[in-house]
């Protein structure tokens, strides 16, 4: 979120439990905690192809959600994503009524939210543009790095982000 003032939701996808937060002009604004997260995604992908759970974790980390499109969806992610969908609209949407405001973006964060796809298909869900957020863009570091900081930010963002309290 950095210095954009603008109403964001970050979803923070952690394995057992996920946290949604709206913020809004910098500050926090609403907050809401719910126990699902990406084990419950690995656990649906073991359950419904009947293989281990080392194996539906790299099924989710080789295939996760295609292109992101609804339609490509593999079958067996399809009703954890209905219910984290039906949490985001609910805090979404209550924010929006209270508010007055429309939220504009979205951030995924945590460990789940490198999930290929679940970018685009929240985006294409919510019609809320979505990314997957960086806690190391505002952090000096060689540029060799990018790679490797990209692949383990969303699991670092709490960490940054504490880290960062006294700079700033």
């Amino acid at each position: 979120v950095g210095r954009d003032r603008a109403s964001a939701v970050i979803i923070d996808l952690g394995e057992t439990a996920t946290d949604v937060i709206i913020v809004d002009g910098g500050m926090p604004r609403f907050t809401r905690t719910f126990d699902l997260g990406g084990f419950a995604m690995t656990q649906a992908i073991a359950k419904s192809l009947q293989v281990s759970h080392e194996q539906a974790e790299q099924f989710k980390k080789d295939v996760g959600l295609g292109d992101g499109n609804a339609s490509n969806v593999p079958a067996e992610l399809r009703p954890v994503l209905k219910m984290i969908l039906s949490e985001l609209q609910s805090v979404t949407t209550a924010f929006e009524q209270q508010g007055g405001k429309r939220v504009e973006r979205i951030v995924l964060a945590g460990g789940a939210a490198k999930l290929p796809g679940l970018a685009a298909f929240l985006a294409e869900r919510t019609r809320i543009p979505t990314v997957v957020g960086n806690p190391f863009a505002r952090v000096i570091h060689p540029p060799e790095l990018d790679t490797l900081l990209q692949g383990v930010g969303p699991d670092l963002g709490v960490a940054i982000g504490l880290s960062m309290k006294e700079i700033y």
